[in-house]
C-alpha cells in the first residue's frame, strides 16, 4: 500500500508486484493561509486522510489486510513539523509554498555565502527559532510530512535522504547542510536518522494498524518525496530518463549520475543518481483557475466532466491561439522570473473568447517548461530528446501534443500518470522487499499508454509564439 500526500489530500493506492494499481482511493485536508505568503496545514490531518484512504482502498479491492506486503508514503517537500519528547506537534506544518521567511533567508544568505531564499527548509526553522524560543528548546525532532506518517505508524523518528536537511550521504551536500545549520544558529541533533527510500523503518503499531485497517507488524518503508517519487513513478528513474510532472504546481526533471561535483541538494533517489530539476509555480493551478474564472457554470454542473467538456472546446482553436499570449504566473515564479511577477493576458482582440484564453495558459505553462528545458540542457551539455509526462496534467491529449509541439520532444504518458508519485513510492517498497532489483528495473517496469510526436508544420507559429512569451515577460520585467 503507497501514499502520495500532495498540498491538497492523499491518494492511496493498492499496487501489485507486477506495477498494477488495484485500487485507489483519496481523501483531503485543509490548507491554511493565515496571513499573505504563509502556507500552513495540520499533521493530524495528513494521519487521518491516510487511514480514510487506507480503509476505503481495502474496502474496494477486497484485499484481506494480511496480504499487505508492506507500507511507504510519498509526500510533498520540505514540510517543518517540530515535535517534543512526547510526540506531540508544537506547531503546524509550515509547508514548501510557505514565503514567511523572507528576512531570515536573507540573514542566512549573508552569513553563509550561499543563495538562500524565503522557500528554503532551513530560514523557516529560524522564522521558527526566532518567534517561538521556547517551542524551539522543547523540539527534540523536526520531521515533515513523510517523516510524521512514518511516526505516527511505527514510532520511529526517521526522515529519507530526499528530503533531510541537516544529513546527507554525499560529502559535497553536507558541506552545504553544515554551512547553512551554522548559518542560522541550528541544532543538527534536532533531526533524526536519515534512512534510504527502500529501507524498511519499522514495524506497524498495534493502534496504527487499528487506525488504518491493516496489520499489526507490517512492515513501513523509508519512502521519499514527490519529485523523486514521481521521477521513479513516470519510468525516468534511470540515468538520463527525462519527465515532466503536471499537479498544482509543475517542473521538468532529468536523472543523472551523482558522479558530476555538483553539490544539489538533495533531490536523490539513490546513492548513485540524483535529478535535476527545473520547476514552475503554477501549472494544473492555472489551468483550475481557468476553469472557475471562464467556465463556472459549467464546472458546478458536471464536476470532473469539465474535463472532457473544455477538451472539446480548445481541439476548435487553432495552435497559437491567434496570437493571444498568458503569462500564468498564478503564485509568482523562480528565476529567472520575478518572484512577484503575476499573470497575464496580452494581445487580446475581439475574436479571442473564452476558448483562446485557457488555450493561451496552456500554451504558457509548455513555454515555461520550454523555458526551464532549455535551462537543463545548458546546465549539463546534453539535449532532451524525450519526457514522460505525468500528473493530472497529462491526462490532456490536447495540452500533451501541445507540449510536444512547443518543447519539440517525444512525449510519452505512462498508465497510471496520475498516480505516479504513489507508484514510485510502491517501487521503493518493491526494492526493500526484494520483489524488484533496482531503479533501472523500476523504469522498465513503467508501460507508456500514449506518445505525442512534434508536429512539423507547427513549429513555426509554436517558435513565433515562444518568441512573443519571452519578449511579453521582459517587457514586464520578469526576465
Amino acid at each position: 500500500m503507497a501514499f502520495d500526500a500532495g498540498t491538497s489530500g492523499i491518494k492511496a493506492v493498492l499496487v501489485g508486484v507486477d506495477g498494477t494499481i488495484r485500487a485507489s482511493a483519496n481523501a483531503g485536508y485543509s490548507l491554511l493561509r493565515p496571513h499573505e505568503g504563509w502556507a500552513e496545514q495540520i499533521p493530524e490531518e495528513y494521519w487521518t486522510a491516510a487511514c480514510r484512504a487506507a480503509r476505503c482502498v481495502l474496502r474496494e479491492s477486497g484485499v484481506e489486510p494480511e496480504l499487505v506486503a508492506g507500507v511507504v508514503f510519498a509526500t510533498q517537500w520540505k514540510g517543518m513539523v517540530p515535535l517534543d519528547e512526547d510526540g506531540n506537534v508544537l506547531h503546524n506544518s509550515i509547508i514548501w509554498m510557505d514565503t514567511r521567511a523572507g528576512e531570515e533567508a536573507a540573514e542566512m544568505a549573508q552569513a553563509s555565502g550561499q543563495s538562500c531564499v524565503a522557500r528554503d527548509y532551513w530560514p523557516r526553522i529560524l522564522w521558527f527559532k526566532k518567534r517561538y524560543p521556547e517551542l524551539y528548546e522543547k523540539t527534540v525532532c523536526f520531521l515533515e510530512a513523510n517523516g510524521y506518517l512514518k511516526y505516527r505508524a511505527t514510532g520511529e523518528k526517521a526522515i529519507d535522504q530526499g528530503e533531510h536537511f541537516a544529513r546527507s550521504p554525499i560529502e559535497r551536500v553536507q558541506e552545504l547542510f553544515d554551512t547553512m545549520l551554522e548559518a542560522g544558529g541550528l541544532d543538527a541533533d534536532k533531526f533524526p536518522p536519515v534512512v534510504k527510500s527502500t529501507d524498511e523503518v519499522g514495524r506497524m503499531t498495534v493502534q496504527a494498524a487499528e487506525e488504518m485497517g491493516l496489520c499489526a507488524g507490517t512492515p513501513v518503508f523509508g519512502g521519499l518525496c514527490d519529485i523523486p517519487a514521481v521521477t521513479i513513478g513516470a519510468g525516468a528513474s534511470a540515468v538520463d530518463g527525462a519527465h515532466i510532472y503536471l499537479g498544482t504546481s509543475g517542473w521538468l526533471g532529468v536523472t543523472r549520475a551523482i558522479d558530476d561535483g555538483k553539490p544539489r541538494i538533495p533531490m536523490v533517489i539513490s546513492e548513485d543518481r540524483w535529478i535535476h530539476t527545473a520547476g514552475m509555480q503554477a501549472a494544473c493551478m492555472s489551468y483550475d483557475w481557468c476553469l472557475r474564472t471562464f467556465y463556472c457554470a459549467e464546472l458546478a454542473q458536471l464536476g470532473d466532466g469539465i474535463f472532457d467538456f473544455v477538451e472539446k472546446e480548445l481541439s476548435q482553436i487553432p495552435p497559437g491561439s491567434l496570437g493571444l499570449t498568458a503569462l500564468p504566473s498564478l503564485n509568482g515564479e523562480g528565476g529567472p522570473f520575478s518572484p512577484t511577477m503575476r499573470a497575464g493576458f496580452t494581445n487580446v482582440t475581439a475574436s479571442h473568447d473564452r476558448r483562446h484564453m485557457v488555450n493561451a495558459v496552456l500554451e504558457g505553462v509548455c513555454c515555461i517548461l520550454r523555458l526551464r528545458k532549455g535551462m537543463i540542457e545548458k546546465s549539463t551539455g546534453r539535449p532532451i530528446t524525450r519526457v514522460n509526462a505525468v500528473g493530472g496534467g497529462a491526462g490532456s491529449d490536447h495540452w500533451m501534443q501541445m507540449m510536444a509541439d512547443i518543447l519539440q520532444v517525444e512525449v510519452c504518458v505512462p498508465e497510471n500518470a496520475r498516480y505516479s508519485g504513489a507508484l514510485g513510492a510502491a517501487y521503493c517498497a518493491m526494492i526493500g522487499l526484494g520483489l524488484c532489483r533496482d531503479f533501472d528495473e523500476c523504469a522498465e517496469k513503467v508501460r507508456i499508454k500514449k506518445r505525442f510526436q512534434p508536429r512539423p508544420e507547427y513549429k513555426e507559429v509554436y517558435d513565433q509564439k515562444w518568441e512573443r512569451f519571452c519578449k511579453t515577460a521582459d517587457a514586464l520585467g520578469s526576465l
